[in-house]
């Protein structure tokens, strides 16, 4: 997968948008936020990833409850080189 870019929209509430972070491969992602009434689009660049299973993870603290978390994750299944699924 290359030059690939992933988006979702969350509302914000119970947490500080500037504190928002996502991660792939224990790495941080740079994100673009724009906000829009009580929503605000979260969208960033996949980064170039390996055959097999590949995930992003974005997380933020809760503002009303100690050492808690807002958490978001997604998954991808890239194929093999040769365009082939991994047998189950």
């Amino acid at each position: 997968m290359k030059n690939e870019t992933f988006s979702f929209d969350v509302k914000i509430k119970d947490f500080y948008l500037r504190q928002l972070a996502c991660y792939s491969f224990g790495k941080s992602l740079k994100l673009t936020k724009t906000k829009k009434d009580d929503f605000v689009n979260i969208s960033m660049s996949l980064p170039n990833w390996y055959n097999g299973r590949q995930k992003i993870n974005c997380t933020a603290p809760s503002i009303n409850t100690k050492k808690a978390y807002y958490w978001y994750s997604n998954i991808w299944l890239v194929k093999k080189q040769n365009n082939k699924w991994y047998k189950e």
